[in-house]
């Protein structure tokens, strides 16, 4: 796994989690967000899912464990 899947994993993560979209449409997005090409190689869901669970982590503290219910 590349810096850049990181990356666009945990932007698409905070758009999930901040924005409720489905991890698809927020990969998409978290390439525009991030001002790289429409065919950059995305992350799998495995590596979004994981970057959710970090975001809730950090920025979800009080709520994280209904979140992850």
């Amino acid at each position: 796994m590349t810096t850049l899947d990181l990356e666009i994993a945990q932007a698409a993560a905070a758009l999930v989690v901040d924005e409720g979209l489905d991890y698809g449409p927020a990969k998409q997005r978290a390439l525009k967000v991030l001002g790289l090409p429409p065919r950059t190689p995305l992350p799998d869901n495995d590596t979004v899912e994981a970057a959710v669970r970090e975001h809730l982590a950090l920025f979800c503290a009080e709520t994280q464990p209904a979140e992850l219910r």
